[in-house]
């Protein structure tokens, strides 16, 4: 093996929120890494669990340049959701941190203009940028307003889904008629992170469908439901129809805008997302760290770092049991190109017992920390081994 770089490692950890699936997430500074995975962590809340960000902050004080997170969780954690009308929001992993998350739900428009003229369901516009097949629109004729949705769109002329009754067709400058899209804007806030989605639709064949517009949200993932038979008033809106054709629209309105369909209430609502959990972080078992290989893309815990190639260390923090330090030293053993960093126990304070300790597991590939650093801060003893920094023969330093 030869001499490796010391300034970019890989963790192996609790944290407050992060990606628990897929590969690694690059962090450059504690600052990132605070950003993505949330604060230090209570010896009260994850107890021998709390060391992840202690260790990654003095990582980076101490000359690492990269690290590479991979956040571990027990198998009883669950990801806040909330439900309203059609709108499914799920926070995007695990942990009671979505409960501080603010969701806004508002109405909004991509695209606004007049109509010039009217032919049964074709409508000719000043300028139809914007307007796409599936959009719902809104017409209003200066008084009232009508719901339909776009089937075609061909140069200036659009096609509805039903012939517009309403008299909005308006070639004067100012008027107050007019066609516009019906979306909505999703903002998810937490701490001072903001994600702001404009102009979802909430129907999969439009090209600004909301689940597609944030799939790679930090925060959120968005699903959009079946409408309920509740909301489909399509039968009472065919008796009205018999008896007077122009009655309709202002019924249909109720059950097509993508608001609408949310229980949208007012200017916007603000939702808070509940049930999420840490689950038993008190006690988490070894598999938790170790993870499962469910192939590319699916891995969780030290099983993602299968196809990292850049980290020279790894490191699961303050984690002392056998099964996972095993396990740890095997698995760079076996990439032949990284080599692990191993905890003592703290409950290890005698000098023989902490050379048995060590006996149990150097090896090439794998070496405990020689100093017993009792500050929590330091409690990893990754901090000495960084400061050494450059090229690094592990021979060497092995064999201290």
């Amino acid at each position: 093996m030869q001499g490796v770089s010391t300034s970019t490692a890989g963790f192996v950890g609790l944290a407050e929120r992060g990606p628990v699936v897929g590969q690694p997430q690059l962090v450059t500074s504690f600052a990132d890494y605070k950003r993505m995975y949330g604060g230090y962590l209570s010896e009260a809340g994850y107890g021998a669990g709390r060391f992840l960000p202690y260790a990654v902050e003095q990582f980076f004080a101490n000359g690492g340049s990269r690290a590479y997170i991979m956040r571990s969780v027990p198998g009883d954690a669950k990801a806040a959701t909330l439900t309203t009308g059609v709108l499914k929001l799920t926070a995007a992993n695990p942990g009671a941190w979505a409960e501080n998350m603010r969701v806004t739900v508002a109405p909004s428009y991509k695209a606004k203009t007049q109509v010039f003229a009217v032919n049964g369901a074709d409508l000719t516009l000043k300028n139809s940028d914007g307007f796409n097949a599936g959009d719902v629109v809104e017409l209003f004729d200066g008084s009232k307003a009508a719901y339909a949705t776009v089937k075609s769109v061909l140069d200036k002329v659009i096609t509805l889904d039903a012939p517009c009754t309403l008299g909005v067709a308006d070639t004067k400058v100012g008027t107050a008629k007019y066609i516009r899209t019906c979306e909505i804007t999703i903002t998810a806030r937490l701490d001072d992170t903001v994600e702001t989605y404009e102009n979802l639709s909430l129907k999969p064949e439009t090209l600004n469908y909301a689940p597609v517009k944030t799939a790679k949200s930090d925060l959120i993932r968005v699903e959009v439901l079946p409408a309920p038979k509740a909301d489909a008033p399509a039968p009472a809106a065919k008796d009205e129809k018999k008896d007077d054709k122009a009655a309709p629209a202002p019924a249909k309105a109720a059950g097509i805008t993508p608001y609408d369909l949310c229980a949208g209430t007012g200017g916007e609502m603000v939702l808070t997302l509940a049930g999420g959990s840490d689950g038993s972080v008190l006690a988490v078992t070894a598999d938790a760290y170790l993870g499962k290989d469910d192939g590319p893309g699916k891995r969780t815990g030290l099983q993602a770092f299968q196809e990292n190639s850049n980290v020279s260390l790894l490191a699961i923090p303050g984690v002392t049991v056998p099964e996972v330090q095993s396990a740890l030293i095997g698995f760079c053993e076996g990439k032949k190109s990284c080599f692990a960093i191993l905890d003592i126990p703290m409950d290890l304070k005698k000098t023989n017992d902490v050379a048995n300790f060590r006996d149990m597991y150097d090896s090439t590939y794998g070496k405990t920390i020689p100093s017993l650093a009792r500050r929590e801060l330091a409690h990893t003893g990754l901090p000495e081994f960084v400061r050494m920094g450059g090229q690094l023969d592990p021979e060497q330093y092995l064999n201290i």
